[in-house]
């Protein structure tokens, strides 16, 4: 991975923390799960004697779970058929009673009724669950009412109240804390945020309707700095707009609140909003790659101009670009990978950066033999990139780690980029090679992948993954 790259993923997973910890409050917490439905088909293996490598797709029905001679199986084969069917009664097929109960619970939430979740009676942990999730589903706040745990009771008028925008819904909570955080999301004017006592919810509460009104000038209505500035944040945030974070007038909040929005960046003209330098040049370089070329490489007075020629020799696939990088070692690494020619990484004179180069370089030109410049403490690694990158396992075999552990992440890399089972088999670890398969079955939504797993709680996870 190029060094561009590896600072674009570190922008990109700071904005998200920092979008997280000032927007949780606004978040609407549903589960993705609870508005999609399991796939109507999967793939089952041809004979039992390729299980791990058929792609014949066989339809999943309650029949073909009727057929099924593994209990345990059959009990999740039939909890998905009852789940995309939206059918009760085929819960009642299953002989395993926890499962049962998930798929009476699964069933109320496809169906969007809570009041299926009455079946569970006994199973009061369950009931609550599935309480939650159908009327968040449904958006129907009266079955909140019926939930016994706090926690998930609060959770559940929260969050039907951020989404349908309604605050008077939050008065059920009872924590101050929760019930707050819930005005925060829900406020529709600031009558309700001076309800807010904790001054950065009270900021949250007037980005939110600072957002709804599309009026910036909302935030400067707020007598406290603080409130003011995690208002700013909120509204730059949501509209990817970086000169409201120019507003912001606490310590380091600034630099925040121009590194939180590069990702959602799109175009050169953004950047040029953006008053401190560091930060303008560290927006250029997070453009998308259909607003990168030279130009903008050009723009940039500080530390990024190198790695944006890189970025730029990358998308251009045009090894001429690195040589306008000034600094010889970035220089020769980056002629190395684009030129795929491993030669250029013995001109680099520091032995950490001329490891890295032969690394890469073997890792774009996908050749393990490339590994063998380099010392004992750098060759696994790279050759397990290169297995990566290639998607060929016998190269894991190369390492010369002397426990396990090494080599079984790079059969696992493997089996998950390639979504092939049969590289699990590699995996000398019990739980990490049952973990492998239990990880593509869920994906491929292939129940006959589970058969390999021994450990008898992975396998359970691996059915319900991949019912």
């Amino acid at each position: 991975m190029s060094f561009i790259i590896q600072e674009k993923a570190n922008i990109k997973y700071l904005s998200t923390v920092i979008a997280l910890a000032i927007l949780a409050g606004a978040a609407i917490l549903l589960c993705p799960k609870y508005f999609t439905e399991t796939p109507e088909a999967t793939y089952q293996p041809a004979s039992a004697g390729n299980a791990l490598s058929s792609n014949v797709l066989v339809e999943r029905t309650e029949e073909y779970c009727d057929g099924l001679n593994n209990g345990q199986k059959k009990d999740y084969c039939y909890w998905g058929v009852a789940e995309r069917k939206k059918v009760l009664f085929i819960c009642d097929k299953i002989g395993d009673s926890y499962v049962k109960m998930d798929c009476y619970s699964g069933v109320a939430l496809a169906k969007k009724d809570p009041s299926l979740c009455d079946e569970l009676d006994g199973w009061q942990v369950g009931m609550d669950s599935c309480y939650h999730d159908a009327a968040l589903a449904k958006q129907d706040v009266s079955f909140c009412a019926k939930i016994e745990d706090t926690e998930q009771k609060e959770s559940c008028y929260s969050g039907i109240s951020r989404v349908k925008q309604d605050p008077s819904i939050c008065y059920n909570i009872d924590s101050k804390v929760e019930k707050e955080r819930c005005l925060s999301a829900s406020a529709q004017d600031l009558s309700i945020c001076e309800e807010i006592s904790n001054q950065q919810r009270k900021g949250e509460c007037y980005g939110n309707v600072a957002n709804i009104s599309k009026d910036i000038s909302v935030c400067d209505k707020a007598s406290d700095q603080k409130v003011k500035d995690d208002c700013y944040l909120v509204v730059a945030f949501a509209m990817k707009d970086p000169s409201i974070c120019n507003k912001v007038q606490g310590g380091n909040l600034k630099g925040y609140c121009y590194r939180m929005i590069f990702d959602g960046i799109k175009d050169v003209s953004a950047c040029e909003k953006v008053e401190i330098q560091d930060d303008k040049d560290l927006c250029y370089v997070s453009l998308p790659k259909e607003a990168m070329d030279l130009s903008v490489c050009e723009r940039i007075q500080g530390k990024w101009k190198d790695s944006c020629y890189w970025e730029v020799a990358e998308i251009e696939q045009n090894a001429d670009n690195c040589n306008r990088i000034e600094d010889q070692s970035r220089k020769f690494s980056c002629l190395a990978v684009m030129g795929k020619d491993q030669s250029f990484c013995g001109n680099i004179q520091d032995n950490s950066l001329k490891n890295s180069c032969y690394s890469q370089a073997a890792e774009a030109k996908q050749d393990p033999s490339i590994c063998g410049n380099l010392p004992d403490q750098w060759i696994d690694s790279c050759y397990q990139s290169v297995a990566v990158a290639k998607g060929d396992p016998s190269i894991c075999g190369k390492m010369k780690i002397e426990n396990d552990s090494g080599k079984d992440d790079c059969y696992s890399d493997i089996a998950q980029a390639k979504q092939d089972p049969s590289v699990c088999a590699g995996i000398k670890d019990d739980f990490d090679r049952a973990y492998c398969y239990k990880e593509i079955a869920g994906v491929k939504k292939d129940l006959s992948i589970c058969d390999s797993i021994t450990d008898e709680y992975v396998i359970k996870d691996c059915y319900e993954a991949a019912r």
